[in-house]
């Protein structure tokens, strides 16, 4: 669940992301080391680290989606969890409404989330997360095969540790790509998974910072069986200084790619990656400047990663960040997340227009916070963003739709 900063402060997205999307599906020594890991901006901003799941007040909601895809105007799925023992959602839009679909939830009364999803047509979806098993952490990888949601076994390096997927992205019924981490007794290792038709398998990827310190990985994206991108970030010097991790797949095995750390000794994340082509790309996130969080745009041009300008609404001494990207041509480009300045959160979306990067006007239901995480884009004229908000001590879905010409909320349901 979210916490207050204070009362016109809203918990940074960095923290908001990994202490609320894993909280309740990390344990042990991930709990510890993503809440490390989260440290200076925590520290910075003079935050509270997050109640547990369990401590949301009863009666209460506890909904929020953390991914989206679309393949038609008429088929879209958001996933997330909901419950005060977090429990898998899935929501599906049929061109009229979004509905609750029913899934499995392995995990039962020890939780589990989902928080991510790709779809391949109106009848092949994946939806990526994990699941607690009493002891440790599980992979969940769900299929959605037209009829109905069934889990597929999936790789858990972590053993007795833990191990989850944050991403996933697919090319064909025969070609899927799932990142995440897993924990080796010491701290957090990349994990990338593949679907070759008919088996998930573990694909070797590189760890910058080692094998005691955390790699992670946060979101994945391809446009061919040679070209794929998984991004995140990974810690240099303990847990307390984090630069951007950006891995790139060329057919035969994945390779650390060189990417922008513009706050240098402090914390540097992507959490959302999208390609266009081979020689256009994107990836969002943040930075800390020594105040706050700043948000964090890159470019793939072919040939290396650079930073490009964006607004950040949030200002120098308030809060600016990016969680998802969508990428519906070389020219048209979102990205999503959160910002405030003197008040709640309030949610961000920005559009690269083929010249420029403008902040869209979008929608904000809560009253003390509202956040964006992911987006899925079919059209220029149809897009998703999926969030959540707050309204009194309930966490309640958020989905907002592009219709062409402005941002709108669509009513979402709430378990």
């Amino acid at each position: 669940m979210m916490a207050e900063l204070s009362n016109s402060m809203e918990v940074p997205l960095r923290t908001h992301i990994h202490l609320t999307r894993r909280a309740a599906a990390v344990t042990g020594i991930a709990a510890a080391l993503i809440a490390a890991a989260a440290a200076p901006a925590l520290a910075a901003a003079g935050a509270r680290q997050f109640p547990g799941a369990d401590a949301t007040p009863a009666g209460t909601f506890h909904d929020q989606l953390f991914g989206v895809a679309a393949s038609s105007r008429s088929s879209a799925w958001a996933v997330g969890v909901y419950g005060t023992v977090q429990r898998n959602l899935i929501e599906h839009w049929n061109g009229r409404s979004w509905s609750a679909v029913a899934n499995p939830s392995p995990g039962g009364t020890h939780g589990g989330f989902l928080n991510a999803v790709a779809a391949v047509s109106s009848s092949n979806a994946w939806a990526v997360g994990a699941y607690g098993n009493g002891s440790e952490q599980k992979t969940l990888i769900e299929h959605w095969n037209g009829r109905s949601w069934k889990q597929v076994p999936s790789p858990s390096p972590g053993g007795t540790h833990d191990s989850f997927l944050f991403g996933v992205t697919a090319l064909s019924a025969s070609s899927a790509w799932a990142v995440g981490g897993y924990l080796n007794g010491l701290a957090e290792q990349t994990l990338i998974e593949h679907w070759n038709g008919r088996s998930w398998k573990r694909v070797a990827s590189p760890d910058p910072s080692g094998t005691g310190m955390v790699n992670d990985l946060e979101s994945v994206t391809a446009t061919s069986p040679s070209n794929a991108w998984a991004v995140g970030y990974y810690d240099v010097n303990g847990t307390s200084v984090s630069r951007t991790l950006v891995e790139h797949w060329n057919g035969r095995s994945w390779k650390t790619m060189a990417s922008p750390s513009p706050a240098g000794g402090a914390v540097n994340a992507f959490y959302g990656v999208a390609a266009a082509s081979s020689t256009s790309a994107w990836a969002a996130g943040d930075y800390f400047n020594g105040v706050t969080d700043q948000v964090l745009l890159t470019h793939w041009n072919g040939s290396s990663w650079k930073r490009v300008k964006a607004p950040n609404p949030g200002g120098t001494n308030g809060l600016s960040a990016f969680g998802g990207v969508a990428a519906v041509s070389r020219s048209s480009v979102w990205v999503d997340g959160q910002y405030f300045n003197g008040g709640p959160s309030r949610t961000l979306i920005e559009h690269l227009n083929g010249r420029s990067w403008k902040q869209a006007p979008t929608p904000n239901p809560g009253g003390s916070g509202s956040f964006l995480f992911a987006l899925g884009a079919v059209s220029a004229s149809n897009a998703w963003a999926v969030g959540d908000y707050r309204s009194g001590s309930a966490d309640l879905t958020l989905i907002l739709h592009w219709n062409g010409k402005a941002w709108r909320r669509v009513a979402s349901p709430n378990r």
